[in-house]
């Protein structure tokens, strides 16, 4: 079994094909919270499972079992695998220059870095940063994107939080005209 994708409520698995077997049983035990466990079945057609209402920041115990049309596991597996922080929410998102926006938000629990995305259409510039303020540099000026964050963790990434619009500055010009005495 393998893990192909993580986020804070989901874990999507894929294992191999086991000769015999006619369906396939997926368990998470969470270590760290009393109590919680998921339970999945799947067809014998089926190699890839998603999980989902699972704790975000949590570590699972993963157990996955082939078993076969009478009810006897053919072959089991165990992983162990910690989902990714929760979702983090903007608090405000501006710019100041013309080629970047700063994005400000509240700490999620168990984050160690968040992923700062700004869109505009075709384009999307991410940025990694460790904590609030972050900011997105490279962008074009007066141009309005549509701005998003992720917290990040060994486990993998949460799902995008509500996406926020901010306009980069525009091009500015200074002059500074001296009068020079001859």
């Amino acid at each position: 079994m393998s893990i192909y994708d993580v986020t804070s409520r989901s874990i999507y698995l894929r294992w191999p094909k086991v000769s015999g077997a006619f369906s396939y049983r997926i368990t998470a035990t969470a270590v760290n919270t009393v109590g919680h466990s998921l339970l999945a079945h799947f067809s014998d057609v089926t190699s890839t499972g998603m999980l989902t209402s699972l704790i975000p920041n949590t570590v699972y115990a993963i157990q996955a079992e082939a078993i076969d049309k009478n009810g006897i596991i053919l072959a089991e597996t165990q992983i162990m695998q910690s989902t990714a922080p929760d979702i983090p929410v903007i608090d405000q998102a501006y710019s100041k220059l013309s080629n970047s926006i700063t994005v400000e938000w509240r700490a999620v629990p168990g984050a160690t870095s968040y992923l700062l995305s700004a869109q505009d259409g075709d384009s999307c510039t991410e940025t990694i940063v460790t904590n609030s303020p972050g900011t997105v540099m490279g962008l074009k000026p007066a141009t309005s994107y549509r701005i998003t964050i992720r917290s990040i963790n060994a486990g993998g990434k949460s799902q995008p939080s509500p996406s926020r619009k901010a306009k980069t500055g525009g091009l500015y010009f200074y002059f500074k005209f001296f009068n020079i005495i001859l």
